[in-house]
């Protein structure tokens, strides 16, 4: 059985370094809280995989607008607003979490599972309220950086 490893911090602060350094010497995998937007940002400008990751890489850092004249706003300003101001607000706080969650546990009986993306602790509590109970909490870990947004797990409480 492996352990899941919870890692967070600011933007850009080396978390997914950070967590392919770990999988390099325990194997196992990446788990991501922003796939399900990840795909909703594909399929809203049908985008392939290989032309979402060029723009991904190539926006990641910038102020530059995604689309102009018809997304108004950088690649993470629609992350947030699409997590924050429209998925959350349909199917709640911990929605994330709780997609990510049951191939979360069963991935921790096969092997480390890092998540490198799991800011904030409604995501956390929502992982943690479908752990099995033949995993125990000691394999349970959170790496935790500086965070600047309000309700970040910066503090949160694995139990």
């Amino acid at each position: 059985m492996g352990c899941l490893l919870f890692i967070n911090g600011k933007p850009r602060s080396g978390k997914d370094t950070v967590g392919q350094m770990i999988l390099n010497l325990y194997h196992g995998r990446v788990a991501k809280m922003t796939d399900p937007i990840d795909r909703a940002f594909k399929a809203t400008f049908g985008l392939t995989d290989e032309e979402f990751r060029t723009l991904r890489e190539d926006l990641k850092d910038k102020a530059t607008v995604v689309k102009p004249g018809l997304l108004p706003f950088t690649l993470r300003e629609f992350y947030i607003r699409f997590s924050e101001d429209f998925l959350k607000g349909l199917a709640g706080q911990g929605c994330f979490g709780a997609m990510a969650a049951d191939a979360i546990w069963e991935d921790v009986r096969r092997g480390v599972v890092v998540v490198t993306d799991c800011g904030f602790n409604s995501e956390v509590a929502a992982i943690m309220a479908r752990r099995p109970d033949d995993i125990p909490l000691e394999q349970v870990w959170g790496l935790r950086g500086m965070n600047t947004r309000e309700g970040q797990s910066g503090a949160y409480h694995i139990s």
